[in-house]
């Protein structure tokens, strides 16, 4: 039991705020870009893939690093993350690619994009969608470290000002305390010294207000970049369902990038490797969801007008009447 609690603490447990009092802001942004990446990670799914090709490391290739190239080592079909080389065709892109991977050959090749291999991009720029989300983490990083410190800062009532040293550290040791959660009073005839200042500090609660809607809105601009809606609401109050819709089309011209380019080149490299049943890249999880939600309210709305032509209601059958009637007026009969 204790050799799985030292694992705990050493391994697993890693504190965000170190003895020094500062917020690792490097951990901070390591765990918000992981766990955003693992949710884009189920944006799309790869039908037909050979099975030397993990799904996993085509997501990563592509979201981590933008691009990858396919081909063959012998009969073996694979992928690999490399760099673009060599001179540019007539629309100024690369016509060689690097691949380096010494667990896969021992040496680098450098191979032709076309007749060597395949490139298959993420988006129309070979951007990586980690280029798109880091600007996003850097934001949440900075407002989760304000947020932390001022919850903190909320234990306190006020600022201390030491004279000399000895008040300082007396102020400092009181302060380590109040951040490990210690409510100890602090023994030191330097304490109250020169009569110690006081500055009364009673915002952090408006403060941390504010930060939380900073949070939601920088959360809500991300998952907006990612094709997922998440509302945020400035007005404080419920929202109706118009406005709740205003910004759903903002969702799809990313997503839809990334689709049609990842689509196009996995039809060039299907052809490339010859395989019997092309690969095919279509939408997964909430956002093949949104989709079918789509697609029936487009029925929904043809249905709509197709009965509003005809004068009848998306219910009732055309040229007929209601079931509900001729169970009333059987019911009359009788």
């Amino acid at each position: 039991m204790e050799v799985y609690e030292d694992l705990f603490n050493k391994i697993i447990y890693k504190p965000i705020i170190n003895k020094n009092m500062e917020v690792d802001k490097d951990m901070l942004a390591r765990t918000l870009t992981r766990s955003i990446m693992k949710k884009a990670h189920m944006m799309f799914r790869y039908e037909n893939l050979p099975e030397e090709i993990p799904q996993r490391m085509v997501r990563t290739y592509l979201q981590g690093c933008g691009h990858f190239a396919g081909f063959r080592i012998g009969e073996r079909k694979v992928i690999s993350w490399g760099a673009f080389s060599g001179k540019f065709d007539e629309y100024y892109f690369p016509k060689q690619y690097i691949v380096t991977n010494p667990y896969m050959m021992p040496e680098s090749r450098t191979m032709d994009i076309g007749s060597d291999c395949i490139i298959v991009k993420n988006d129309s720029l070979a951007e990586a969608l980690t280029d798109h989300v880091n600007k996003y983490v850097q934001m949440l990083v900075e407002n989760e470290t304000s947020m932390i410190i001022c919850d903190i800062l909320a234990r306190a009532q006020g600022i201390l000002v030491g004279k000399d040293n000895d008040q300082v550290e007396s102020a400092t040791l009181y302060l380590q305390r109040l951040f490990s959660g210690r409510v100890v009073p602090v023994k030191s005839d330097n304490f109250q010294q020169d009569n110690m200042e006081t500055v009364p500090f009673g915002t952090a609660h408006y403060i941390l207000t504010d930060l939380i809607e900073y949070e939601q809105y920088v959360r809500s601009a991300l998952y907006t970049e990612l094709g997922i809606k998440l509302n945020y609401n400035m007005k404080r109050e419920a929202l109706n369902s118009n406005e709740t819709d205003l910004d759903e089309e903002i969702l799809k011209p990313y997503v839809d990038n990334m689709l049609e380019t990842q689509q196009e080149d996995f039809d060039m490299l299907s052809n490339f490797w010859k395989l019997e049943t092309p690969i095919k890249v279509v939408k997964n999880s909430v956002w093949e969801d949104m989709d079918l939600q789509d697609q029936v309210q487009e029925a929904t709305a043809e249905a709509t007008i197709k009965a509003a032509e005809e004068g009848t209601t998306p219910e009732e059958p055309s040229g007929g009447e209601p079931e509900g009637e001729e169970e009333k007026d059987d019911a009359g009969e009788n």
